[in-house]
């Protein structure tokens, strides 16, 4: 990992992180999809990843696809939204709602518009992708044995701040 050039991208916080530009995404996108071909799957955790301006993405963690869901294409890269959105934000009392309230708020402001990028990303260079993705996510949320996770819990971004409301009236207007 030293010898990689960039950060660790789970080391960025909000005032350091990089604005990921949309080449380097695709390029990202399309490793994913040539190491997937190739009988390759990542392990999707931000700290798996380096980023440097120049240079875009490293992954340096794969291993050999074990043929389940999650090794699929679609499943693969849309586990990326998570990377390019993760931060470092300072510690709070979770027993003060403001305080809370503000985490919540900071991180929408990071979070939200990145995953507005990356989804739109999506919708224009990979829809195929993305329509595979969301035909597998209507059949887990079919399935009582399988658990789903939103890719947006509304239920926990505060829809009283406008940025943050603005963000999801922009999601629901994608069809998230």
């Amino acid at each position: 990992m030293s010898y990689l050039p960039g950060e660790v991208v789970s080391n960025f916080t909000p005032e350091n992180a990089p604005p990921y530009p949309d080449e380097h995404i695709i390029q990202l996108i399309e490793t994913v999809l040539e190491l997937e071909r190739n009988g390759i799957v990542i392990d999707p955790k931000p700290s798996n990843f380096i980023y440097s301006v120049p240079d875009g993405f490293s992954v340096f963690d794969f291993h050999l696809s074990n043929g389940t869901k999650f090794s699929r294409p679609e499943q693969q890269v849309m586990s990326l939204y998570n990377m390019f959105t993760t931060r470092i934000y300072p510690n709070y009392d979770w027993n003060d709602e403001m305080a809370y309230e503000r985490h919540r708020i900071a991180r929408g402001k990071d979070f939200l518009p990145m995953l507005i990028r990356f989804l739109t990303i999506m919708q224009t260079s990979y829809p195929q992708l993305l329509e595979k993705w969301q035909q597998q996510l209507e059949e887990d949320r079919a399935n009582p044995l399988v658990g789903v996770s939103e890719l947006v819990d509304r239920d926990y971004w505060p829809t009283t701040d406008p940025e943050i409301n603005q963000y999801l009236v922009t999601l629901s207007s994608m069809g998230f």
